[in-house]
């Protein structure tokens, strides 16, 4: 079964349409059932709306564990859609909207992705630090001495009848 984006993607094909951003966010909110609001020569999008294509780019893997349709154009609308939404040039490096980090946005581990996409065979990166083994488990031996500090009669009194006979 084909998500909402997927088919968003597919309408556009079948009309010979471009595959820009702005058409998929239009054909998206049709197949979503989200209707954008025409404010004379402006779009509107409602909030709720941005957020679910939002998380409809965000749901579909790079790497899909079996084949979906249109995942490198996905991907490639993904990628578009983030670095206009965080303001990225061309040149410029896109830095997130948090005042207090100022790392870049693009981890190094989207950016290994997007070399796997693209063909490009990169190196894989080695940890610095080995990862710590756990140690295994041994029981303790018991001496055969300590084995029996209190001999045990099974033959013997019962200790309920001799707690009976202490208390009459």
């Amino acid at each position: 079964m084909a998500t909402n984006i997927e088919q968003a993607i597919s309408t556009l094909l079948r009309g010979s349409q471009p595959l820009t951003l702005s058409n998929v966010l239009r054909a998206y909110l049709r197949v979503a059932g989200l209707a954008p609001v025409e404010d004379g020569a402006e779009l509107v999008i409602p909030h709720d709306a941005l957020v679910a294509f939002e998380h409809a780019l965000d749901k579909e893997p790079v790497f899909a564990v079996r084949h979906r349709p249109f995942t490198q154009e996905i991907a490639q609308l993904r990628r578009t859609y983030w670095e206009e939404r965080l303001g990225a040039g061309a040149g410029s490096a896109s830095r997130c909207t948090c005042p207090s980090c100022g790392k870049t946005v693009k981890c190094a581990k989207e950016a290994e992705q997007e070399g796997m996409v693209q063909g490009e065979e990169g190196e894989k990166r080695r940890g610095g630090a080995r990862r710590r083994v756990k140690k295994k488990r041994v029981p303790k031996r018991r001496d055969a001495s300590s084995d029996r500090s209190v001999s045990y009669d099974p033959y013997g009194p019962s200790t309920s009848a001799c707690l009976l006979e202490l208390l009459l």
